[in-house]
This record gives structure tokens, sequence and C-alpha cells, in this order.
């Protein structure tokens, strides 16, 4: 398949997803009329990157080792970003301000130097910041420069990345019971196919993870709109495909794989968005956080929600989720949509169904859904000594007043207990809820 026959596919595809977007958006605009956006928060991957092998039968390696390696942001890459920015910039025109304020919005992202230039070049395009072909040129490649850190950036979310979880002795301890014995059942399944990859990329592939590590140099090339090598044809795309989705199928495949990854970016979402609807941010001007991570990042966090997507998160993709308020006579009513965006080729996002929410539900219910798969604190997560099956995020979720006096002894007991260590009334029910109850008991009843 030619490049102009590759285009002209994913401006088709692009066309189809924005139609979708757009008649989802009319369904929910009149299904929301009452209701007010008041905060948001997102997970991002990164932009194009540079190989993370330099493959012996890639043509390009002067380029990508100049534009510098391994996995590092590329100019396409920093566009990429000023692009994602601008289109965030056109679904939150009438919800943020014009001009940065670091009291509206929090940015965090992990420590490697393409997911915090992700987000600078990311903001710029929301902020409206003037650009030119040198400044993504500038702020791509190996580190941050100095005049590329236009927005203060959090970057110590170590746990959004891959490399991080091999430090975590519980998932280390999981993963050799699992991952080892079904990647070996699945390499025999595969073997000649990686056989026939190894022959035709010069490129000896022994495991799952260097099929996506192929998989990603050739969409850098298709990135930059290079001429494919003769062996980069459309069938070993798909077959790439199929093995680096198949070791993700193994990698999460546990219950326990996916809250250990996926659950501390999953705490971040819950605790940010109870903490506007309840918390201390109620009264505040904070409207956004957005987090800024890896491939990882996106599929461990969708894994925990047991979202499925299409396919595997493109470049720059973006994870938004939207609290509203209702503007109807009962206060204190709060909902969630979850929205996604793979990729630059995808002019807006489109809604998300969460398995048990579906693509709109109350503040209250998507927490006693996804409660169950958080982590608050990963370090104690992580030791092999912590028995405990969860210690997801706690949070307390005030009842209604048509509840109050009914359970009134159940809200002076839990407001006792919600001190600086936050205990939940909703998180501790969903998470007994995750979990077998007694003969005769309901959910409801605990």
């Amino acid at each position: 398949m030619t490049i102009e026959l590759r285009l002209r596919s994913r401006l088709f595809v692009a066309i189809s997803v924005t139609l979708l977007s757009l008649l989802c958006s009319c369904e929910f605009e009149a299904e929301t009329s009452d209701l007010r956006l008041i905060y948001a928060t997102g997970l991002v991957r990164h932009g194009t990157a540079t190989p993370g092998v330099l493959l012996p039968n890639d043509p390009f390696t002067d380029k990508w080792i100049t534009l510098g390696v391994p996995e590092k942001l590329t100019p396409v890459g920093s566009l990429q970003h000023y692009k994602l920015g601008v289109t965030l910039r056109r679904h939150y025109r009438d919800f943020m301000s014009d001009i940065f304020d670091p009291q509206e919005i929090d940015l965090l992202s992990t420590p490697r130097s393409r997911a915090q230039l992700a987000a600078h070049n990311t903001m710029a395009g929301f902020y409206g910041l003037p650009r030119k072909k040198e400044d993504f040129e500038m702020c791509s490649g190996m580190v941050v420069e100095p005049t590329c850190e236009m927005f203060p950036l959090d970057t110590t979310a170590t746990f959004m990345h891959r490399e991080e979880w091999i430090n975590c002795n519980k998932l280390r301890s999981i993963n050799r019971r699992t991952i080892g014995p079904l990647r070996t059942i699945a390499f025999q399944d595969h073997q000649s196919l990686f056989e026939k990859l190894t022959k035709i990329t010069g490129f000896r592939m022994t495991n799952f993870n260097e099929a996506r590590i192929v998989h990603e140099a050739v969409e850098t090339m298709l990135a930059y709109g290079l001429e494919l090598p003769p062996w980069a044809s459309q069938e070993l795309l798909g077959e790439l495909k199929v093995l680096y989705t198949k070791d993700y199928d193994i990698v999460f495949a546990e219950r326990e794989q996916r809250r250990l990854t996926g659950g501390p970016t999953l705490h971040i979402v819950l605790n940010t968005l109870h903490e506007k609807a309840y918390g201390k941010q109620k009264d505040t001007r904070q409207k956004m956080t957005m987090l800024f991570g890896h491939t990882s990042s996106l599929m461990s966090l969708t894994k925990s929600m047991n979202v499925q997507l299409e396919k595997t998160p493109g470049w720059a993709a973006a994870l938004v989720f939207e609290l509203y308020e209702s503007v109807s006579e009962q206060p204190n009513n709060f909902f969630v949509r979850t929205l996604f965006k793979n990729s630059t080729y995808v002019e807006d996002f489109y809604t998300l169904d969460v398995p048990g929410c579906g693509t709109l539900c109350s503040l209250e219910q998507f927490i006693e859904v996804l409660a169950p798969m958080t982590v608050q604190d990963y370090k104690a997560e992580c030791s092999l000594n912590n028995s405990q099956t969860s210690n997801s995020a706690q949070l307390h979720l005030p009842v209604s007043d048509t509840e109050n006096n009914s359970n009134k002894e159940k809200t002076t007991e839990l407001a006792s207990q919600n001190s600086k260590g936050a205990i939940s009334s909703q998180i501790n029910k969903a998470q007994t809820c995750g979990k077998k109850t007694k003969k005769g008991k309901k959910c409801s009843d605990i």
C-alpha cells in the first residue's frame, strides 16, 4: 500500500470518527441540558518518538540518531501535541481562561523527557503561543531545554511508566507466575512469524515487546511521510500489531496486574473529581488536571477500568474525564463523562462507554464502580508483606438530604473516620462489594 493510500485511509477514518463524535455530541447536549461542566482531568500519551531500538534494516537510522535516541520526542511529535492543545482549546473554549493561570490547571508527567515535552507543547497549543518550525525542533529531543519549560510541571509520576513496574515486588511475583508461561505458549504459537520478522527486519525478535518496538519504528516513518523500506509492508504492520496487542492481553491478564499498574493513575482521576465535587477544591478556581505519560500509562488505566479500546493508543492520544454539576433544583448532584481521542488524525473527542457506568453516570456510581481498582499508596501496595487485596483511594461522599435521617448514625460514624487518612464511605463499601459477601447479604446491606 502506498503512502498516498495510507493517508487516504487515515483521512477516511478521521472523517468517520468526526461524524460519529458530532452525532454523540448532539445526543449528549440533549441529554445534559441541565448540567454544567465544572472540572476535567485527563491522561495524554506522548507523540511521535524516535525508535526504541535502531533496526539493522532501517534506512533512516542516521535521521533518528540526529533527532535523539532512544524514544525521544521528535519535532513531528511536538507538532502533534501543539495540535492536540488547539483541539483541547476548541473543546474547552468557554470553560478555561485564555491566559495560563496556575490556579486553574495542574500538570503532571513522568520523568521521561518525551512526556515532559508533550506537556509543554500541548499547553503551548492550548494557550495559543505562537510557534515556528524551529520551535518544534527545539522543544523535542533528548533534554528539556529551559526555553521549552514554559509551564509549571510536576514530573514525579513514575508510577505511570512500565519501567517503574519492575520495582513493584507484588507485581513481579504475579508476573513470574503468569507472564512467563503465557508468553512461552504464545511465542510457540507464533514462532514462525517471529523468525520471519527477524529475517526481514534484521532485528532478532525474541519477545512480544520487541514487536511493539518494530511497529512504533514503522509508525515513526509514517508520521514523517517517509518512503517505507520494502520489508515494512501493510501485512507486516498487521502482524506486528497482532503480536503486541496479544502481549498487552498477557501483561494485564489478571485483575491484580491491572490494578497495580493502572490503579495509581485511576486513584488520581477519582480523587481529583471527588475533591472538586465535595472536597477542598470545591470552591476554588481549579478546573483541570492533565497527566502526560506513555502507551503503557493509557493501556494500564483503561484496562483497570475494564474499558476495551478499539485499538492501541496512537501518538498523542488523550483520555479525558469531565465532571458536571446539575443546575436543577437538587444540589450536589454530579455526573461524569469519559472522552477519548486516539490520535492527531482524529479531529475531536468521542465518548467512551465505561462498564457499569455507560457514557454518563453519577459521580457516586463512577467511584463505586472503579474504586476497587485504585491504588493510593503504591509503595505499600507493592510490598510482598501486604496481605490486603486492595488499598484503594478512600474518599468521603456526603449522603443526600433524603438519606440523611435514615443514615444519620452511619454518616456520624464515617465523619469521625474521615480524618487525615481520609476514610471513605463510598469506596470502603465499593471495596467490600468487590469481595465475597456473607451468605444472604447483598452489597446494599453491607
